[in-house]
């Protein structure tokens, strides 16, 4: 995927919410500065398109062929266990055949167990990028490693397979990216609430770390609530991690808590406005394709995208 870069564009939009505070309501000349200001903003906050994508969890490999192409998407999450891998993925073959982009978890088990042998780690890594190197759009290094059923060690031990996985990836040109660290939890670090909760300091630590690693992208996951979600969040939190770490930012996982329209409506331009580079949407709780067809929440996912 070429990255580009829209600073133009975040610069913009932090002029306009900038001036916006210093519009006075009092003076109807001001007011309608104020009204162009705004539209002038929510033209910024959709100018930047992600890669658009999804997670599909239908019963076969056909079924999630079609969800994305319903929704007329371009990448798919899926994953390989590196332990395990037998020399082939069909699942991964048939999502390049249909000409789609896969974003893959690469974990080592499913038991969110670690590798302790790095070597052994590396070699087994390998043998995947042997074959399936051209196919990968992205590579994401385990998953959400400051939640405990997917990741059972300590930061420290993440860090270092990381680190390792990173230096096998860059040897085969394969893009690769972390786990993913949540969006509330960045914010609450930017903010200087680092012992917020029990994953903080790990969301601290990984982020320090992530300014010496030759990530193509810092991930993110998040969920969206109700009936809205702050578009400055989305705008904050990727603006954070760019200066701390030097990387562009990406999502491989976001999904909606509600059927609201306006809710995705949010959701997707946030991830425009915080000009993330791929945004995959989970088909999951509330799902996106359902008996051959988009849902409405589908449908809205596919209207504000498009």
């Amino acid at each position: 995927m070429r990255k580009f870069s829209v600073l133009l564009i975040a610069s913009c939009i932090t002029a306009t919410i900038s001036c916006k505070k210093e519009v006075s309501t009092e003076v109807s000349t001001n007011a309608t500065q104020s009204q162009s200001l705004q539209a002038m903003s929510q033209d910024n906050a959709t100018a930047s398109n992600p890669g658009w994508g999804v997670w599909p969890h239908q019963s076969t490999t056909e079924k999630c062929i079609n969800v994305a192409n319903s929704l007329g998407v371009n990448y798919v999450r899926t994953a390989i266990i590196v332990s395990d891998f037998n020399g082939r993925d069909g699942k991964l073959e048939d999502y390049v055949s249909k000409g789609l982009k896969p974003v893959v978890n690469l974990t080592w088990n499913r038991h969110g167990d670690w590798p302790k042998d790095m070597n052994q780690y590396k070699n087994a890594l390998q043998k995947v990028l042997d074959k399936y190197a051209s196919k990968i759009e992205v590579a994401v290094i385990e998953n959400e490693p400051t939640t405990e059923l997917f990741h059972s060690g300590s930061i420290d031990d993440y860090i270092t397979e990381l680190e390792n996985a990173v230096s096998v990836c860059k040897q085969y040109n394969v893009q690769v990216t972390d786990g993913a660290i949540h969006i509330a939890n960045i914010l609450l670090v930017k903010d200087g609430k680092i012992n917020a909760n029990k994953n903080t300091p790990k969301v601290k630590k990984l982020i320090d770390a992530y300014k010496n690693i030759d990530l193509d992208y810092v991930n993110v996951h998040t969920a969206g609530f109700g009936n809205s979600y702050p578009l400055n969040d989305f705008k904050d939190c990727a603006d954070y991690l760019r200066n701390q770490t030097g990387h562009p930012v990406m999502s491989n996982e976001w999904h909606t808590e509600s059927n609201s329209s306006s809710l995705m409506k949010d959701m997707v331009a946030g991830w425009k406005a915080g000009d993330y580079k791929i945004a995959i949407c989970n088909d999951g709780k509330y799902p996106l394709y359902k008996d051959g067809k988009l849902t409405s929440v589908g449908q809205d996912y596919k209207s504000a995208i498009h």
